[in-house]
């Protein structure tokens, strides 16, 4: 089982992030796992590891799978962060103990390091962690000669920071490469070298609009500084005419209701970081898109992965969905998937998308639900109560305080999703500038006001769908925005990830 695991999480052309859970739960019940216990012990009581209990987990830790979760995956675990937390302390302290008979194994620092940039350094540090490394790379800033050559060394660096924002220190990675093995010259190309082109492939980014707007000059900012998702692999997908994508998507609808068109133009209008407009590239056969954002850092980590994926039929520019105009012209299908919701007024933003709607074109939206959405609400309110920031050192005593709140029921399922275990998505969940959620009866509302026809909700988990035609087995009931409604009421959780639907303008009559 673990050498299916490792080769399924070695595809490229899977959603790794979704076996995360079950290759976890493997690895703790494999030989040696014992030692994430003691591990545990030690960031219960605040202590650091021992050498000879460092030594004692190097095989544990070195082990295939465990390196290949730690390279591909974010581990949405709470035991198993507290263990590498200790884990991450001990090598620390280690690392510059020339008495340790058994230094620490290179390959599982620069492990360890790919899953520490992985999931943004949201391990908790403690002020004599931050000391360490602050005064790390002073020395090295300094050509401490004794430090500069040492793989490990900068390795051990790179568990903490990624090495590009160290501007410090960055005019010596080249020089010290030279010295570096293919492990630790490897872990420099992520560290170093592809945030570094990302930050050349921002400033070429096309500009469409001005970003006027104080609500979207706050969110720009607050994905400038922590781009979401930063994902890793794109799942493959067929690519397929429009019809044929519309009627998997949704069952229901009648082939007159999708639009005639052979080469579908298709806007997505705040892609963020690219996964979501790669793959609707990739889907639609012989479609144009373009793909907008507010933020620079975002598209350019779109951009760089478009261009290692070899997607040539996606265009990401920089716009605001408030400033669209005329200009821009009409699109076939446009798809605004989690972005109304942080708009000061998402309807405004939303008119503004069917200003750019083709007369029978498609439009596909996703809105936060109220009632699945209460646990955060509820971290939110945490947050707000105990004033955190935004800083990275806030974000991760939050984090902390947040999983030790086990009793509360609405904190504990806050601390169980990926997006909680890594630092981007945590902001973005409980720490985002501007969010809105919504009913289905204000759904339906919206809807109608817009002049709007709704067309079917698209869910990713097939058992909703069956569920619900167990309770409204009507075919008609499908399209019916109350029945959904009380079907929410019955399964608070239905819509966790968001409303994810599709409408169209309904025809002259």
């Amino acid at each position: 089982l673990s050498r299916l695991f490792v080769e399924a999480l070695g595809r490229s052309d899977l959603d790794t992030q979704s076996l995360a859970i079950p290759a976890v739960s493997l690895v703790k019940a494999m030989p040696g796992s014992e030692c994430l216990g003691r591990l545990l012990s030690h960031e219960a009581a605040g202590t650091v590891p021992t050498r000879s209990e460092l030594e004692s987990v190097f095989p544990f830790f070195s082990q295939p799978l465990v390196r290949r979760l730690f390279q591909v995956a974010i581990i949405p675990d709470a035991e198993f962060e507290y263990a590498v937390t200790a884990l991450r302390r001990g090598l620390l302290m280690s690392v510059f103990d020339d008495t340790s008979e058994e230094p620490p194994p290179e390959d599982l620092l620069c492990t360890l390091a790919d899953h520490c940039l992985l999931n943004e350094y949201a391990y908790l540090e403690t002020d004599s962690e931050r000391a360490v490394v602050d005064r790390l790379a002073e020395r090295l800033a300094e050509r401490d000669g004794s430090l500069l050559s040492g793989t490990r060394v900068w390795a051990m660096l790179a568990c903490y920071r990624r090495l590009a924002d160290l501007d410090s220190i960055t005019p010596f990675l080249e020089e010290s490469a030279n010295h570096f093995g293919n492990l630790v010259a490897s872990l420099l190309e992520r560290h170093y070298r592809e945030p570094k082109r990302e930050r050349a492939l921002a400033a070429k980014i096309e500009r469409l609009t001005p970003i006027s707007d104080e609500t979207s000059q706050a969110v720009r900012q607050q994905y400038e500084e922590n781009p979401y998702p930063r994902w890793q692999a794109l799942k493959a997908l067929p690519s397929l005419p429009l019809n044929k994508v519309l009627q998997h998507v949704l069952p229901t609808i009648e082939a007159a209701l999708i639009p005639s068109v052979e080469a579908p133009r298709i806007l997505v209008a705040g892609c963020g970081t690219g996964r979501h407009a790669l793959m609707t590239a990739s889907l639609y056969a012989d479609s144009s898109v373009l793909a907008i954002d507010l933020s620079l850092a975002s598209l350019a980590y779109a951009e760089r992965k478009r261009a290692a994926a070899g997607i040539g039929n996606v265009r990401f520019a920089q716009a605001d969905i408030l400033e669209l105009d005329e200009s821009f012209g009409c699109f076939d299908i446009i798809e605004s998937s989690g972005v109304l919701h942080h708009l000061a007024d998402p309807f405004l933003g939303w008119r503004r998308l069917l200003d750019r709607l083709a007369p029978d074109g498609l439009m596909k939206v996703a809105l936060y639900s109220e009632k699945a959405r209460r646990h955060v609400v509820a971290a939110r309110a945490f947050v707000a109560e105990k004033g955190y920031g935004t800083s990275p050192g806030d974000i991760r005593r939050c984090r902390r305080d947040i999983m030790m709140r086990a009793e509360d029921t609405l904190m504990a399922k806050v601390a169980t999703g990926p997006d909680f275990f890594s630092l981007s998505p945590c902001r973005d969940l409980i720490f985002h500038v501007q969010e809105k959620r919504f009913t289905i009866p204000e759904l339906e509302k919206a809807i109608q006001s817009l002049g709007l026809e709704f067309l079917g909700f698209e869910h990713r988990d097939v058992l909703v769908e069956e569920r619900f035609r167990q309770e409204f087995p009507d075919a008609e009931s499908q399209r019916s925005l109350a029945c959904w409604a009380e079907f929410e009421d019955r399964h608070a959780n239905t819509f966790a990830e968001m409303y994810n639907f599709w409408v169209r303008r309904p025809p002259p009559a």
